[in-house]
């Protein structure tokens, strides 16, 4: 008895009360907010991944490509307030140009023409006589100066932002995009139409413009809470895609004439700044030679700086760039050529650049601490040479040489301070430092599209998990569950981000499921009596006594409000119901339906099914559902194989009751159709009134096989999962259709009998006929098929005389036999139709139907 007590207890403990209800639908709340995602939701989940960040920086990289050109507030002491005269500038860029800089580039947007150009002079001074303001004037201004100095140095890239509004540039051709989209096939969209655009551009003055060899947006847009976290790699103005500085700086730096955006179904995949290519030829004794390092491969090598060289065995090694010329020297350099002896050479290759984004084409860089050893004060440039041209030793050559420079400020009056997740405080110029830093050695932090999908999955199921345990073994044992599942999602979110650089948030699935936790644990139970009388009340009309009697003793057999669940379904409607329903009054036709429905019901309910509903003249009924039923689709079409039978000896009572009666009598014929999958299985509806049903694109699809059944003159049609799980039985293929309501086409058959008939020599004979006619027909072979289907006819008039004849009556009432002739018509008149009006040369051989 003591057992028996605790067995009970558990059994009402597992039962769904009004606290698994309330539970479940904060679950559903939650996950409805997740979708939806509103701005302070996302602020919160990335403020997760700061504090990733903040434990665990990029590492400052010990040699790092970049190299900051301050306007700090020193050099504004030194030299004056900004802007400076462009002749200044000028002779900054030529200071860098002649220590060897590879690029430079300006965090700065030069917008309005210099102050302190000649005709702006001659403009402010007053009471200059017209001699001096002549002489003024033909000295050449500022912005000529500047302008050309970067045309010859061609490796000047200028910034330009953003505007709120559109701002015309009477005169001057829209600027060219350097950016290049390429779709993974013509069906995706565009890159264009995934990345915002924006109203207008602040560009360069014209003769800057033109001479500058690269042109960025300099826009870093920090989120709501004033971070920035994720720079946009492109901007869209006029259906065309302008790169971020930072991009185009790396473009000029590498000698591209563009970049690729890639673009797939799901949004902008990456961008290709440099595609992997062989470049040299060099002797294979390089790789033993130990004067020439050679570092094993790294991902996150810097690729400014390094070449990939072929180690042998599909191993890749690392070679500095700068050992070029003492390699050349020692082991003469060869143009890459195909056909190399492998024997004798190895290849030095240009590493792969390319950039990940989300799908809008915005970066997110991995952000490392502020790095004050890469800047250099404007002013120790400006002082770099003296007059003479002599190098004066104000600035350390090593940090010069062979970098990309970018000219932006520290000073605060500037206004060009952000805030990243490593540093409240750091110059805008930095982040685009940052930023080639993460391309260069390719980290960035990434969230790939399924993570979204990912976290909620896990709060479903740890939602769900917490909803059952917390009744049934407490709410000590619950939390310790609870603490486990918020230990492992938190170790596991730290994994992924310090191994893979993947951020997953883990904190609000954690929160969910703990105020799921508190709800259940402080909320009562409906009590078992009632509850026995609930699913006595709800589960008596479509079930039958004896499976009542199993789930009121064990409620857990039920998922009360919707669960998922593989299943089979069965649709049943009389054919020709109209015509029937004319020989009778109402009360006689309710009579009549009553004793058609009962033997089919007695029939679903003996092979452990359940009925959905009546519907008129049409039963819905389905399989593994509450109880579970692991041969649900074999016991669907054992009924169904019933049901027909059934109408035979059903139509002589009917027809004998007619004529004892003195009226007319029309046979009673069925067709059925079942499908099987996942479908939503519950209590359905409201507390004053619910159902028991199913709901699910499995549903669907069997009530529009059912229909076809008429369509293909045969009593049971299947879908292809049915069919795969009683392969074993009596079964011909019809067709592949697209059935109303969908866009795909389905597989469906028609069943013909048990294991019995499967094996029978006629039936097989009828089998083969079919499918090869089918084939013929998909292949287009008209002809072929045409004359396939007078073989199928024959075949079908052949079994009509064995034992599997009754089984192939369509019409079992009055035992027609079934001789295929409603699918042979079917697929010689689709014949006649494609051979006027032929299907197109990438036919699949799908046919779309237009009825239900």
């Amino acid at each position: 008895m003591v057992e028996q007590s605790k067995s009970k207890k558990k059994r009402r403990r597992f039962s769904i009360g009004k606290a698994r209800w309330i539970a479940l639908g904060l679950l559903t709340a939650f996950l409805f907010v997740r979708v939806w995602d509103p701005g302070p939701l996302q602020t919160v989940r990335v403020k997760t991944f700061d504090f990733f960040q903040q434990l665990e920086p990029r590492e400052i990289m010990p040699d790092s490509p970049v190299v900051i050109i301050d306007l700090d507030e020193a050099s504004l002491k030194e030299v004056g307030q900004w802007p400076w005269p462009r002749n200044q500038i000028a002779q900054m860029v030529a200071n860098l140009v002649n220590m060897g800089v590879s690029v430079v580039g300006f965090d700065i947007i030069f917008a309005e023409p210099d102050r302190m150009n000649s005709q702006s002079v001659v403009k402010s001074l007053v009471g200059l006589d017209q001699e001096t303001k002549d002489k003024i004037l033909k000295i050449r201004s500022n912005d000529a100066i500047f302008a050309g100095l970067i045309k010859r140095v061609k490796n000047v890239v200028v910034g330009q932002s953003v505007l709120p509004f559109e701002r015309k540039y009477e005169g001057r051709k829209r600027l060219k995009s350097r950016v290049f989209e390429r779709r993974a096939n013509k069906n995706v969209p565009k890159p264009r139409d995934w990345v915002p655009g924006v109203p207008g551009l602040l560009r360069n003055i014209e003769p800057i413009e033109l001479a500058a060899a690269g042109h960025g947006l300099l826009a870093l847009q920090p989120e709501v809470d004033g971070i920035v976290r994720r720079v946009p790699a492109f901007f869209k103005k006029s259906k065309k895609l302008y790169p971020a500085f930072s991009l185009e700086v790396m473009r000029v730096a590498f000698g591209k004439g563009g970049m690729v955006a890639e673009g797939t179904e799901a949004g902008i995949a990456d961008i290709n700044l440099q595609g992997r290519r062989p470049l040299y030829l060099v002797p294979r004794a390089v790789l033993q030679d130990k004067s020439f390092e050679k570092i094993l491969y790294d991902p996150m090598f810097n690729r400014f700086a390094y070449l990939e060289i072929d180690l042998g065995g599909k191993e890749k090694g690392l070679i500095k760039k700068s050992t070029l010329a003492a390699i050349h020297k020692k082991y003469p350099l060869q143009k890459y050529n195909k056909k190399f002896d492998e024997k004798k050479f190895t290849v030095l290759s240009l590493p792969s650049i390319r950039v990940s984004t989300d799908r809008q084409g915005r970066i997110w860089p991995y952000f490392s601490k502020r790095d004050t050893s890469k800047y250099v004060s404007a002013k120790d440039v400006l002082s770099a040479f003296d007059e003479k041209g002599k190098f004066s030793g104000t600035v350390d050559l090593k940090k010069i040489q062979g970098k990309l420079a970018l000219l932006g400020t520290s000073a605060t009056g500037l206004l060009d301070i952000k805030t990243v997740p490593t540093e409240r405080f750091i110059p805008g110029v930095e982040v685009h430092a940052q930023l080639i830093e993460s391309v260069l050695t390719n980290q960035f932090l990434n969230r790939p599209e399924f993570v979204d999908a990912a976290e909620m999955a896990i709060a479903l199921l740890t939602g769900l998990i917490m909803i059952v345990l917390v009744p049934w073994v407490g709410a000590r044992w619950a939390l310790v569950f609870f603490l486990t599942v918020s230990i492992g999602a938190g170790a596991a979110s730290w994994f992924l981000y310090t191994e893979y650089r993947m951020i997953v948030d883990a904190a609000y699935g954690v929160t969910a499921v703990l105020i799921i936790y508190v709800t259940l644990t402080y909320m009562g139970y409906a009590s078992e009596e009632a509850q026995r009388r609930q699913t006595r009340d709800a589960f008596s009309k479509y079930l039958s006594p004896a499976m009542v009697e199993q789930v009121v003793e064990d409620p857990t057999l039920l998922t009360l409000g919707g669960s998922t669940r593989d299943m089979t379904l069965l649709f049943c409607d009389v054919r020709g119901f109209t015509s029937i329903s004319e020989l009778f009054d109402a009360e006689g036709l309710t009579v009549l339906i009553n004793k058609l429905l009962t033997p089919l019901t007695d029939i679903i309910l003996a092979k452990n099914g359940t009925i959905d509903k009546y519907m008129g003249d049409c039963i819905m009924a389905f399989w593994n559902a509450p109880m579970d039923d692991p041969k649900h689709a074999e016991d669907g079409c054992r009924s169904a194989l019933e049901m027909v039978a059934a109408m035979a000896p059903l139509n002589a009572r009917l027809a004998q009751e007619a004529k004892d009666e003195g009226r007319k009598h029309l046979d009673l014929k069925v067709g059925l159709g079942l499908n099987s999958g996942d479908a939503v299985v519950g209590n359905m509806g409201t507390a004053q009134r619910m159902d028991y049903s199913v709901l699910g694109d499995t549903v669907n699809t069997a009530a529009r096989l059912e229909g076809q059944s008429k369509t293909y003159g045969t009593d049971i049609v299947i879908g292809p999962s049915t069919r795969e799980q009683v392969s074993e039985f009596a079964i011909i293929e019809l067709d592949n259709i697209q059935v109303k309501g969908k866009t795909v086409g389905l597989q469906i058959y028609a069943l013909m009998g048990d294991e019995e008939v499967a094996k029978d020599p006629a039936f097989i004979a009828v089998k083969e006929a079919v499918s090869e006619m089918i084939r013929e027909y998909r292949n287009q072979a008209w002809d072929k098929a045409r004359g396939l289907a007078d073989k199928v006819r024959a075949a079908a008039e052949a079994a009509a005389d064995t034992k599997v004849g009754p089984v192939l009556a369509v019409k079992a009432a009055a035992s027609d036999r079934f001789r295929l002739d409603v699918l042979c018509d079917l697929y010689e008149s689709r014949i006649r139709q494609y051979e006027a009006d032929p299907p197109p040369a990438d036919w699949d051989g799908v046919f779309i139907a237009t009825t239900k």
